[in-house]
């Protein structure tokens, strides 16, 4: 089953915006890991040499500049479906508002399946 990947900033509610990043989650990850030093390359050509950076991965453009805007905040790995990277990602219901919505507990938690309540660790 197709399953394209994005860098997700959970601060801010926003997507890098990857296009086809079908299966590429260990990609993403990479792209995640290495952001201070996204964000160094980002700075150091606007200071120096103003040169149109372009990094790609199979003809998918990447945008530095996120990595610059959101340099301090909580940047995750997030499907087209709305799993993030390290939970649960089941669908459940709701049962004050009636709605679904993705489990974003721990993958292989224990328990029902649901939203983290205030004051639970967050994933890593």
């Amino acid at each position: 089953m197709s399953c394209d990947w994005d860098v997700y900033c959970r601060t801010c509610d926003s997507y890098m915006g990857l296009s086809d990043w079908n299966q590429a989650l260990d990609a993403v990850r990479e792209l995640i890991a290495h952001a201070p030093d996204w964000v160094k390359i980002w700075a150091l050509n606007q200071e120096l040499y103003h040169l149109g950076l372009h990094m790609e991965r199979g003809g998918r453009a990447v945008c530095l500049e996120f990595f610059h805007e959101h340099a301090s905040h909580d940047l995750v790995a997030r499907n087209e479906y709305g799993r993030t990277d390290g939970t649960c990602g089941k669908t459940w219901k709701c049962h004050a508002c009636n709605e679904p919505h993705r489990c974003n507990r721990p993958e292989g938690h224990t328990g029902e399946c649901g939203l983290l309540e205030p004051g639970e660790p967050q994933l890593d």
